[in-house]
């Protein structure tokens, strides 16, 4: 009985991989409305430190002034544990983080989970993808380009 080659075998088995690899893969273009981005430092709920990345139609003067629409992603961990390449998955509610979509100051909407894939990770700019899902709406999904704001959260 002859036997296959053995890259016959390594192609067979590396096409799930592939697969699996593009079925992940978020839109590359911003959300829908949401083509500026930007992030600041921040405190988690406990007093830690945080990181909010906002995505709305433009960036915001100031960090708690966004401007409507907006989403906002909180991760409860400070922005330089980041790394390209990284990815994190969280739900709500849970300790990681928190994010919501607002049309307006009262009608906000409570994410359930959210992914982060980041593609470049540097002290003024964090680039990547985001997918947030929601109960009540559909979701949100697209890269962003986030710059800086500076903000000094003085947390604890």
């Amino acid at each position: 009985m002859m036997r296959p080659p053995l890259w016959f075998l390594l192609i067979l088995l590396g096409i799930p991989l592939v697969a699996c690899a593009l079925q992940t893969d978020l839109p590359a273009g911003p959300p829908q409305g949401l083509g500026s981005a930007w992030f600041h430092d921040d405190c988690a709920p406990w007093d830690g430190s945080a990181t909010t990345l906002l995505l709305g139609k433009k960036v915001a003067s100031t960090p708690f002034e966004p401007g409507l629409p907006h989403l906002q992603v909180s991760l409860y961990s400070n922005w330089s544990r980041f790394r390209t390449a990284g990815r994190f998955r969280f739900e709500i509610p849970g300790n990681q983080g928190f994010a919501q979509y607002c049309l307006s100051a009262d009608a906000c909407t409570k994410a359930t989970a959210v992914t982060l894939q980041f593609s470049k990770v540097e002290q003024d700019l964090i680039e990547g993808r985001v997918e947030v899902l929601f109960k009540e709406r559909a979701a949100i999904r697209g890269g962003f380009r986030a710059i800086r704001i500076p903000f000094r959260a003085l947390c604890g």
